[in-house]
């Protein structure tokens, strides 16, 4: 198995400033509305989730610069995003602390598979555009251990194999300049399914 993560390939994207992402992703926004804590007012949340509170944590994992982390604060919940690059986690505290205070997330660097956390720490996890840049193997692993520290839900966003030219296959090594040296892996339903068979996760929403 390759468990090569490219981190200094990612470093070097961020360095090069790509993937400086300064707005929450629509589709997680979406996601924490549907099925964790509906926003209905400025400061007014309907909660979906069973016995959610202000110290209910939430992961974002691959968090990049942190827009995505910053929202889950908006939200409420006791945020967590974590990154294999130390630029992007420097340019997310960075970020975080053009917000008031009290949306300023924990950050930290995760440079392995293993996330240092005990077992059911969050009760939700958003993971967007960040398994499909990396190779299947990894991912999977990485799927395992999100099952280990999550309580209820998982978001997974994926680059569809619709979205590949005819060409590529579904698992290359980035030649463009955008994330050169990066990992692309190109998803469909059987590989998704193959992703979470090890796991007791099941597809909700697609």
């Amino acid at each position: 198995m390759n468990c090569d993560l490219r981190k200094d390939d990612w470093e070097q994207s961020y360095g090069r400033g790509e993937n400086f992402i300064f707005f929450p992703k629509e589709e997680v926004v979406k996601f924490v509305n549907r099925f964790v804590r509906k926003r209905t007012g400025i400061n007014q949340f309907n909660d979906l989730l069973p016995d959610l509170s202000s110290s209910s944590r939430a992961l974002d994992y691959g968090c990049g610069i942190g827009r995505n982390t910053i929202l889950l604060k908006e939200f409420g919940f006791d945020a967590y995003g974590m990154d294999i690059s130390e630029i992007s986690i420097r340019s997310a505290v960075m970020l975080a602390e053009t917000f008031s205070p009290e949306l300023r997330p924990q950050f930290e660097l995760c440079s392995g598979t293993e996330i240092p956390c005990k077992d059911s720490f969050f009760e939700f996890i958003v993971c967007e555009s960040v398994l499909d840049s990396m190779f299947f193997e990894v991912a999977k692993k990485i799927v395992k251990e999100f099952e280990r520290v999550v309580r209820t839900y998982v978001f997974i966003s994926l680059v569809s194999t619709e979205d590949a030219n005819s060409e590529k296959g579904k698992e290359e090594i980035v030649s463009t300049s955008h994330e050169k040296g990066t990992v692309q892996s190109y998803f469909d339903l059987k590989k998704i399914n193959k992703l979470i068979s090890d796991t007791c996760f099941d597809i909700v929403w697609g």
